[in-house]
């Protein structure tokens, strides 16, 4: 690739993640109500499990309680459809019942009220992570040549770890984020996620049958100038290095495929991409934040090791990635609708919407609170 071309690449994508990041990722949101005004770990008082809506409803949904005992909601049983606790709570007074000022900091079943004041560098990092198709974007031109770099030699350990990328890791990673998304996060996460992977499915086999490209295997076995026809045989990139991988199957599998002429963009770039964005918008642990970052970079590398893809279909995939991403954040039916409806469920103390899967699968025992993304 000539200096000016490459040049070209990456000042266009950098402008590219300048754009996304001012028209759209510029001001991001914790939600509908604000940091301030959902609980959080490690801050101020320390509330009793499943008493934040309580408190947050007695103040007029500021997040302070109030002094007449009148204004308090009154406590449900355990079957009841709302967040208050278990009747056992009734022996506490007013203030007792709200607060527990004795228990260690270090309790993890107990709910705090973060203070109002300027962000902590926890929070200034996840803001940084849920940035993540911004950063992609402007750093991917530079990475897909890193890692072009090291495509060659060849040899059987690469292989192995290309093919882990490119076939268990690429059709196991998005059921167990789905999963994850199910029983840890807001109701309407999972029913969003599906439809991101099957719009985008859509759009890129539109895009290859408007759009036909042959993968650099292709060029290898016949050169630049044979036209190509969807009855041509040929062995791609991972049938090739089967040949030293020595699993046969493989050869079946890839050796006569129609999808020979679907190089642009990388379906696996595409998925990746959009399941690192879940993690880093809905993870609370930035080691899963990593991993998905991890896993597109594989993804792209094994596209290239395998000669299934060229650089610019893992841009295409990354591009395809961003737009779906960009859409679900902006349209009405979105993130921010799952959000906030998930978040005002709580401070209505409506147990049903405001709670996970698994939550309510664990209801009333000690394994609920590890459910809880707010806890």
């Amino acid at each position: 690739m000539s200096p000016i071309g490459s040049i070209t690449g990456f000042l266009l994508t950098c402008l590219g993640a300048y754009i996304v990041n001012y028209f759209y990722y510029s001001k991001e949101e914790d939600g509908l109500f604000g940091n301030s005004m959902l609980p959080q770990q490690n801050y101020g008082f320390k509330l009793k499990p499943l008493q934040v809506s309580s408190v947050l409803m007695q103040g007029g949904g500021s997040g302070m309680a109030s002094s007449t005992a009148s204004s308090r909601p009154s406590i449900s049983t355990a079957g009841s459809s709302t967040l208050s606790p278990s009747s056992d709570l009734n022996n506490f007074t007013e203030e007792e019942e709200l607060f527990d000022l004795n228990v260690p900091s270090g309790e993890s079943e107990y709910y705090h009220f973060k203070p109002l004041h300027g962000e902590t560098d926890e929070e200034i990092i996840n803001r940084w992570w849920k940035k993540m198709p911004v950063i992609l974007l402007c750093s991917a031109w530079i990475v897909l040549n890193i890692l072009y770099a090291f495509k060659q030699p060849v040899y059987k350990t690469k292989n192995i770890i290309a093919w882990i990328f490119h076939v268990p890791v690429h059709f196991i990673v998005p059921p167990m984020v789905g999963t994850w998304l199910y029983l840890w996060h807001a109701p309407g996460a999972l029913r969003l996620y599906t439809f991101c992977l099957g719009l985008q499915n859509f759009v890129l086999l539109a895009t290859y049958l408007m759009f036909p490209n042959a993968p650099p295997t292709f060029i290898k076995l016949y050169g630049d100038n044979k036209v190509p026809t969807f009855d041509m045989i040929y062995s791609d990139g991972q049938a090739s290095q089967d040949k030293k991988f020595s699993i046969f199957f493989h050869k079946a599998v890839y050796y006569a495929t129609p999808l020979k002429f679907a190089s642009f963009p990388s379906l696996h770039s595409a998925f990746a991409c959009l399941i690192c964005f879940f993690a880093c918008h809905y993870s609370k642990w930035s080691s899963f934040k990593f991993l998905g970052v991890v896993n597109v970079l594989g993804q792209w590398w094994a596209d290239l090791y395998f000669d299934h893809h060229w650089r610019v279909d893992n841009l295409g995939g990354l591009i395809y990635a961003i737009l779906t991403w960009t859409l679900l954040k902006n349209w009405h039916r979105g993130l921010a609708d799952v959000d906030a409806k998930f978040n005002r469920a709580r401070l209505q103390g409506d147990f049903v919407n405001g709670s996970t899967a698994g939550m309510r699968l664990f209801r009333n025992t000690k394994f609920q609170n590890h459910f809880d993304p707010l806890a």
